[in-house]
């Protein structure tokens, strides 16, 4: 949901992994998973930037962007998410009587 969020409030944008990542206030090893997962679905389309590393001082980029499919389904998406507040009985591993422990 974050990272459609995100990338749909500038569609036509590459974006990369990190800057992504913070832009959607997920972790950096939680994007690439789900980039991945994205870009074999066809709804990002991924390729490497076109610039020398000793010339700009860092790794080339993987650069993602929403294919048409992904931004069609990452629009239904978000307009349909409904956040559901989180409750002790919804947190995964809760226990009732484990006082906020997680069992």
């Amino acid at each position: 949901m974050a990272i459609f969020s995100a990338m749909l409030e500038r569609p036509g944008k590459s974006w990369y992994g990190l800057e992504l990542a913070k832009q959607a206030e997920i972790g950096s090893a939680t994007i690439y998973a789900a980039l991945s997962r994205l870009e074999q679905a066809g709804l990002l389309e991924a390729a490497w930037e076109n610039v020398d590393p000793a010339g700009v001082g860092r790794p080339r980029r993987r650069l993602y962007r929403l294919s048409g499919e992904g931004a069609r389904v990452g629009q239904k998406f978000v307009a349909e998410y409904e956040p559901r507040p989180i409750t002790r009985q919804s947190r995964p591993g809760w226990v009732p009587g484990s006082e906020g422990r997680i069992a």
